[in-house]
């Protein structure tokens, strides 16, 4: 029976690539270390007043009243597997989904409504190590933890007439120490003047009068490629202290190798383009040569 209809948070956290793990060590000790899993996202979860709802195989759903919560929650889940030691050969790592909303409640503390399908529809978009929010979420969170998202992607939902902007949480403490280290680099290439991008027959020049261009699949970005690896807003360029730089948005990351054929993966990071080269969406620039983009600065 519902008992209430409430604004709540829900997480759902699972073991990414459980099937290979029972695969390779059998079902009893694979059953073992997702056991033990599930048991310390269960204990962090009720250490930062959130609530187990139910453990479904190798996945658990929790409720928090405070979205800050959930945050919090999910980033020390993360935080305590990057640091756990192998197990039988295998680096165990999760994948976090989140959105807060309105759903039901019933006597026996199980959810059901749009906040619950949303966010196990969120989880499934994520990948090992990463952890995925909804803008909803991000606007319930305090300013300190909303400098920690991050917009990718736009996505389509059933029964939504508009699509769902979905965030990363950036909880990895190198991915600051990266784009710290990113934003002195900058300082020491000189200053460039236009930026020229070619795809196919279409060619953009960016300049400082017009100095921001969105990259990916969705119609609404300036420059748009037909793949499937790309994200619908993938990256984005923008013309900063005298410099253009790439920023990654995505769920696969963005490949950039200049003529030189040093090429540089972008995974929720950010790098000044500098000289000739091509960029890929979502895939290394040895693979889709048809959708990569050429770049002259």
């Amino acid at each position: 029976m519902v008992i209430s209809v409430d604004i709540i948070t829900v997480m759902f956290a699972d073991v990414a690539g459980s099937t290979t793990i029972y695969e390779q060590l059998g079902d009893e000790k694979a059953n073992e270390i997702i056991h033990d899993v599930l048991q310390l996202m269960s204990d962090v979860t009720r250490k930062n007043s959130g609530r187990v709802v139910k453990t479904i195989g190798d996945e658990v759903m929790c409720r928090f009243s405070k979205a800050d919560n959930a945050f919090i929650t999910a980033s020390v889940i993360q935080e305590m597997l990057e640091n756990r030691p192998e197990v039988n050969g295998f680096k165990i790592r999760v994948r976090i989904g989140m959105h807060t909303g309105q759903a039901l409640i019933r006597e026996d503390g199980d959810v059901f409504g749009d906040a619950v399908n949303v966010a196990a529809r969120v989880t499934a978009i994520a990948q090992g190590n990463q952890i995925i929010t909804t803008q909803d979420t991000v606007n319930g969170l305090s300013a300190i933890f909303q400098n920690s998202c991050r917009e990718f992607d736009r996505i389509p939902l059933k029964g939504k007439s508009e699509e769902t902007v979905i965030c990363e949480v950036v909880w990895e403490s190198d991915d600051i120490t990266r784009m710290s280290t990113m934003i002195n680099f900058v300082d020491t290439i000189p200053s460039a003047k236009q930026l020229h991008l070619k795809h196919i027959e279409k060619e953009v020049v960016l300049n400082p009068d017009a100095p921001t261009l969105t990259l990916g699949r969705g119609s609404q970005c300036d420059f748009v490629i037909n793949s499937s690896h790309a994200s619908r807003t993938h990256a984005k360029i923008e013309f900063r202290r005298g410099k253009f730089v790439i920023i990654d948005q995505s769920t696969n990351g963005t490949f950039v190798k200049n003529v030189e054929g040093q090429e540089v993966y972008l995974r929720r990071e950010e790098l000044p383009l500098m000289g000739n080269g091509v960029i890929s969406l979502g895939v290394n620039t040895d693979q889709e040569k048809s959708h990569q983009i050429e770049f002259s600065v």
